[in-house]
């Protein structure tokens, strides 16, 4: 009994304006961001490339050891192409000298233009997870008991003997499901 609940909530969920409209949604946001990060990913690694050589050709030009200052340069993270974290909000060039000890705080970053910008979050991959899909739940489930009852269909089910725990059960599982395809098509 479980599955054929499940095949009809899922059947009445798919059939909707609103999973396609949640399925363009999410395609459009993930190709975009991809796009997007992509090309952000590139400029800070060709951004890192010119400084390793500024920094290399700066060692060169020490004189002595008490004026030589390393710069580490710290690469891009390939994978900020899907989640940028703490890629973007700390420093990439740590300065190294005999005179002082060197902290992940007190790095200078050479790929943002604006500081204030990156206090802010990026939309990236998690931030549609959690923010989109999210409200995108909220668009599957508002209806779900209520839509029934007013319906007609909900006292017509509860005339079977069906628990109420199933019912829910198949209805939050079909709307997972609804919520899953979407994401799978975009990642695809």
């Amino acid at each position: 009994m479980f599955l054929i609940l499940l095949r009809r909530e899922l059947l009445a969920n798919l059939m909707t304006f609103r999973f396609f409209v949640a399925t363009i949604v999410c395609l459009l946001l993930v190709v975009a961001n991809s796009m997007v990060l992509i090309g952000d990913y590139e400029r800070r690694l060709a951004d890192y490339n010119t400084a390793v050589q500024i920094h290399r050709e700066e060692a060169k030009t020490a004189k002595t050891y008490s004026f030589l200052r390393f710069s580490v340069d710290r690469p891009p993270n390939p994978l900020s192409i899907f989640n940028q974290g703490l890629d973007r909000r700390l420093g990439n060039t740590i300065q190294v000298s005999h005179g002082s000890v060197p902290s992940l705080w007190d790095a200078e970053s050479h790929s943002a233009d604006n500081p204030f910008l990156n206090l802010f979050s990026s939309i990236d991959l998690v931030f549609i997870f959690q923010v989109v899909l999210s409200l995108l739940a909220l668009l599957f489930a508002y209806d779900a008991i209520a839509g029934e009852r007013e319906g007609g269909t909900l006292r017509l089910m509860m005339t079977n003997l069906i628990s109420r725990s199933l019912i829910l059960l198949a209805k939050y599982v079909s709307a997972m499901l609804c919520l899953i395809l979407p994401l799978m098509i975009s990642l695809l």
